[in-house]
């Protein structure tokens, strides 16, 4: 319990319950780090593609924001989304290995990657300016939540005047 609290990588790290979702093994794009990754960026995506058709139409964000979308996964959510709330840009951005998993799948003209580290990189410079909207789609729920509050403080200091957050969970959070 004192380690996922004091120290979360080496608690990731040690617990069997990320033997699937283990996101130490998606900082790098090696081969190896590929094909560990490849089977939760998979799962995830397909829950994404079933749940998307209903998710998308109760997101009201303007048309041509621009959408910073930490933890976006292959960028299954934004491929349904770009279409129906035509964003300017989509920014998925998500460690090394699953971006470079997502360009795999094919790219819109609204659509780009950007691998990092959502918990210490600055979410202006990872959009290319303020975001108009961040969405954190089944994301926060992977966080202790003195975590996640820090990602939607981050994500709120990164906004653009008047812009929003977004937050869909397949259950409820009651975190914040």
């Amino acid at each position: 319990g004192d380690l996922i609290l004091s120290d979360p990588e080496t608690f990731m790290g040690k617990s069997e319950t990320f033997a699937l979702f283990d996101y130490s093994l998606a900082r790098d794009t090696t081969t190896a780090a590929l094909a560990a990754t490849k089977p939760w960026v998979d799962y995830v995506s397909n829950l994404t593609r079933a749940e998307a058709p209903r998710l998308v139409r109760l997101i009201d964000i303007p048309q041509g924001a621009l959408v910073l979308e930490p933890g976006g996964n292959s960028g299954a959510f934004a491929r349904s989304l770009i279409p129906v709330l035509h964003p300017s840009r989509h920014v998925v951005f998500d460690l090394p290995a699953v971006c470079a998993l997502g360009q795999q799948r094919g790219t819109m003209p609204q659509l780009s990657f950007a691998p990092g580290d959502m918990r210490r990189d600055d979410l202006r410079e990872v959009a290319g300016g303020p975001p108009n909207a961040v969405l954190f789609k089944s994301v926060l729920h992977d966080w202790p939540l003195e975590d996640a509050a820090d990602l939607l403080a981050r994500a709120r200091a990164a906004l653009a005047p008047g812009g929003c957050i977004v937050i869909a969970e397949r259950g409820p959070f009651a975190g914040m």
